[in-house]
């Protein structure tokens, strides 16, 4: 074997290096049985004559293979596979973010990379955002994965060539697909209730609008049907326009006709990415009055500080969701 061998693995977006590609083969061979638990590698001279590398390559391919605990050394004796892996496993799960940026989803890929960590999993990230590759691209890319976490932006498209891979995955929330996909779900309307009953309850009798996104996606129906249920009960009055605003596009147009409405409202919280639209509104409108503005916390950089009052911290998501997602994937890989 040599590596014109190890190359002709499907493309991956970012070339990787001749040490990694000697690592995953290694990595194969342990899941294909060929290198077995507690089973002795090859010396470095060795090793290094059957991939046809430098002798740094292989060290640098069995220092990564160490991190990952796939082997471990024992001085003056020689490199031996971890003897607790099984084969037929690469310990290894995807986390893949479709059109959306990762850095967003960090700190559930955090707790999830800690929980499969303690199960000994390593976490693989990986996204197209603002890149011309799909899901499916990435996979094959990325071929050694027991399992898949699949963010984003989710439709049947995304979804049908990934189950054709017949590897198991987890769809992460709330979309409009088929019954078949496993997917780890929220109850929306009881999670913002719990989450924001207590700070909206002070703006019982006053006019309040949620800006939300598009109306297309099931999230935010199901999110905007939820601030409707709990300002009911909570006694904000108005139509289900006037209570929740669903934007179509970046939001200005939609904010700005708000703005000039004979009965604008009293407070405004803005979920998502319109409050950008938001601060161009108050730049091209200074010293015009404004509401009690409340913006979601991921997106107050998009706005100048003097333009809203108050940072909203809320996700439907906590840490015990984010380790039942870790669990419930897992045991779909020992299943499967």
């Amino acid at each position: 074997m040599t590596m014109s061998h190890l190359r002709k693995n499907p493309p991956n977006p970012i070339k990787q290096p001749l040490y990694h590609q000697v690592a995953q083969d290694i990595i194969k061979k342990i899941y294909d049985g060929v290198y077995r638990p507690g089973m002795e590698l090859e010396s470095i001279r060795t090793l290094a004559g059957i991939y046809g590398v430098g002798r740094q390559v292989i060290v640098s391919a069995i220092w990564q293979l160490s991190m990952d605990n796939y082997v471990y050394s024992e001085p003056h004796k020689g490199v031996f596979v971890n003897p607790d892996l099984r084969c037929g496993r690469f310990y290894r799960i995807g986390f893949f973010s479709n059109n959306y940026n990762l850095a967003i989803l960090s700190h559930t890929l955090n707790i999830i990379y800690k929980e499969l960590h303690d199960h000994g999993y390593l976490v693989i990230p990986g996204s197209n955002f603002e890149a011309d590759f799909s899901c499916v691209d990435w996979l094959k890319s990325n071929s050694q994965l027991d399992g898949l976490f699949l963010a984003g932006e989710i439709n049947e498209s995304v979804l049908r060539p990934v189950a054709k891979l017949h590897i198991p995955y987890l769809v992460l929330g709330n979309y409009d697909i088929a019954e078949n996909h496993p997917a780890y779900k929220v109850d929306v309307a009881a999670a913002t209730e719990r989450l924001l009953k207590k700070r909206f309850s002070a703006f019982s009798g006053q006019r309040v609008t949620v800006i939300l996104g598009t109306p297309t996606r099931r999230a935010e129906r199901e999110l905007a049907q939820a601030f409707r249920l709990l300002f009911r009960k909570l006694g904000i009055s108005g139509s289900d326009s006037e209570l929740v605003m669903n934007c179509r596009s970046n939001g200005y147009e939609e904010i700005s006709a708000m703005m000039c409405s004979a009965r604008p409202p009293d407070i405004i919280y803005i979920h998502g990415a319109q409050a950008a639209a938001w601060n161009k509104y108050c730049k091209l409108n200074p010293g015009r009055p404004r509401p009690r503005v409340i913006i979601h916390e991921m997106h107050a950089q998009s706005c100048d500080s003097s333009t809203y009052d108050e940072k909203l911290d809320f996700a439907l998501w906590d840490d015990n969701d984010r380790r039942a997602m870790a669990g419930q994937l897992i045991e779909m890989v020992e299943k499967h």
